[in-house]
């Protein structure tokens, strides 16, 4: 969910009503039918759970989603990723802790990083 928010730019409670009443959404998630709901604190609650765990494990189960995203579009969209271009850089960041709009930058900065260098 996490990634249709940014991806649709939607707030969390936008996000709940998609969630909701989108079945689009509904259908992405595996959700075919209404009937399990889920509130704006859902999305709050996750977050701090992930930071937690984080801090518990060392173990960043975001970072480890995005990464099993990127290979797959690698794969799946036979993206040569053995040549770097030259003035690109990695800059390391929190992703829990970044606006919509740097999220978006920062994840396609590092997609287009990673499918260049891997």
């Amino acid at each position: 969910m996490e990634i249709i928010k940014h991806l649709l730019d939607l707030s969390d409670e936008e996000l709940e009503y998609a969630y909701i009443f989108d079945f689009r959404v509904r259908n992405a998630l595996g959700k075919e039918t209404l009937g399990d709901n889920i509130c704006e604190k859902t999305f709050t609650n996750f977050r701090r759970r992930l930071m937690e765990h984080e801090e518990e494990t060392g173990q960043d189960l975001l970072h480890e989603v995005f990464e099993d995203h990127r290979s797959y579009f690698q794969e799946q969209f036979d993206i040569d990723a053995s040549t770097q271009r030259m003035d690109s850089t990695f800059i390391e960041a929190n992703i829990k802790q970044l606006s919509r709009v740097d999220l978006l930058a920062k994840v396609l900065h590092n997609f287009l990083l990673a499918s260049t260098t891997s």
